[in-house]
């Protein structure tokens, strides 16, 4: 009851019997004698009932498909990436001049589809409100460190140098989420990378402060 107006959503029956969703309101009208009266005013809205359960039910299916995407892509493209590492590496013998293109290739398209991944799981947490943050104590140079072994290799096949300039002092550990701070590192870096010259350099620097870190890119 809002004031001398009412409104609400009930179960309504047809004169044929069958029932359906109606919004109804009611109000109150001063007569001019000073008489009081209710008025009631009801609209069908099955339609619209219709429309908001199927859209529920879209975004269940849509979670069902993000929940099978994470479990179900995400380890084994990660597996074929550190393979991947290791052979270019060379840990797994010398490779060719004419091999070395094509399995750099796959690397990259392979650190895409996991890039591409993570940014749908993200955007899908945002939305449904999920976004956790673990705020566990880290170095946040730790996490570079491990960054550039896996973005060095795009690096390489465009001949731009990685460099890395550590803080002064060590830094601290920090309450930071790692997961994420190495997912928005890794999209910084990768763009530098790419829109960097043939020849050029990208340089990562930390500059450590009593309780907080600052990184440039």
């Amino acid at each position: 009851m809002n004031g001398n107006t009412f409104r609400a959503e009930i179960v309504n029956k047809r004169k044929d019997g069958a029932f359906y969703d109606a919004e109804i309101v009611i109000f109150s009208v001063t007569l001019p004698s000073g008489d009081l009266l209710f008025a009631e005013v009801s609209r069908d809205i099955t339609g619209r009932k219709k429309a908001e359960a199927d859209l529920l039910e879209m975004d269940v299916l849509k979670n069902k498909f993000i929940t099978i995407v994470s479990h179900q892509l995400r380890t084994p493209l990660s597996a074929i990436r550190w393979t991947l590492q290791m052979i270019l590496k060379g840990d797994l013998g010398p490779l060719s001049d004419t091999q070395r293109p094509f399995l750099e290739q796959a690397y990259e398209s392979n650190n895409r589809l996991i890039t591409l991944l993570n940014d749908i799981l993200t955007a899908d947490r945002i939305e449904s409100g999920k976004m956790e943050h673990t705020g566990e104590h880290a170095d946040p140079a730790a996490v570079i460190a491990t960054l550039i072994s896996d973005v060095h290799i795009i690096a390489d096949k465009k001949r731009v140098s990685l460099r890395y300039d550590p803080p002064d002092i060590p830094c601290p550990a920090l309450a930071i989420d790692s997961q994420h701070l190495r997912t928005v590192l890794q999209n910084l870096v990768e763009n530098a990378v790419q829109y960097s010259r043939d020849g050029g350099e990208v340089v990562i620097r930390v500059a450590c402060r009593d309780k907080s870190a600052e990184i440039s890119v």
